[in-house]
């Protein structure tokens, strides 16, 4: 049998790796009517981690890094009305020759691990509770696309970060429109709304839709309000408590 034959034979090859990644960001919907298809999601999680891996490892073996995720861990704490006296910031910053492998650590197991966490809520909510019938499979595959979008946001923070001498998430809407006062409800409430967080949730919803038969626009919408709702009552919730 002839090379072309045997092609013929086998199909069409799959898209590598970076095809599949900039598939995502230009053309989800097809990107993962094919990885549905094709049964495809290992890879690409491997892929994600990997990148994930050495963005967090990187940024946390520099000096600007190991400072900026200790100052990250007080903002965190004072957001919620918590006070860091001056010994427990040094406890903090016992922990900061460890930055690199934490950093790694995290992207090696922590993105599989969110993954599979997410694809098994989906899975649960959707046919637990609204009847449908899908496999776990093209749910994870759905869940671990999506996070193309997530990994993108790492890809472009660490160099900011670094540059900035703070972890901040790009495209936080307290960033791009920078005219509340801070500690507001209002200043709370617009940064914990992430633009790269809302197209992941658009590319969750395109996904779900393919898998569950459902209209993207409405699972968007859901999935969007869902989050903008969780944003309030953090907001909530750091107004309350005196965050700063």
């Amino acid at each position: 049998m002839s090379e072309l034959s045997t092609a013929a034979v086998q199909g069409p090859r799959s898209p590598g790796w970076l095809a599949r990644v900039a598939g995502v960001l230009v053309s989800p919907r097809r990107t993962l009517a094919r990885a549905l298809e094709r049964g495809e999601w290992a890879g690409m999680l491997t892929g994600l981690a990997l990148v994930a891996a050495v963005c967090a490892g990187s940024f946390g073996a520099t000096a600007v890094g190991r400072q900026a995720l200790r100052d990250n861990q007080v903002r965190s704490l004072e957001s919620f009305g918590g006070t860091v006296t001056d010994a427990a910031y040094v406890r903090l910053g016992a922990v900061d020759r460890y930055a690199a492998a934490i950093g790694t650590a995290r992207g090696l197991v922590g993105t599989p691990l969110v993954t599979f966490l997410l694809a098994g809520i989906l899975f649960g909510v959707f046919n637990g509770l609204l009847g449908g019938r899908a496999r776990f499979r093209d749910v994870l595959i759905v869940a671990t696309y999506a996070g193309v979008v997530l990994v993108l946001e790492q890809v472009i923070a660490a160099p900011l970060d670094y540059a900035r001498q703070a972890m901040a998430s790009p495209l936080n809407l307290s960033d791009l429109i920078p005219v509340f006062d801070q500690g507001t409800f209002a200043s709370w409430l617009a940064g914990s709304i992430n633009l790269f967080r809302l197209w992941w949730l658009g590319v969750l919803a395109i996904g779900l839709s393919q898998v569950y038969d459902r209209r993207a626009a409405r699972l968007g919408g859901a999935l969007c309000g869902l989050y903008v709702l969780a944003g309030i009552i953090l907001a909530a919730v750091q107004t309350a408590t005196g965050g700063v």
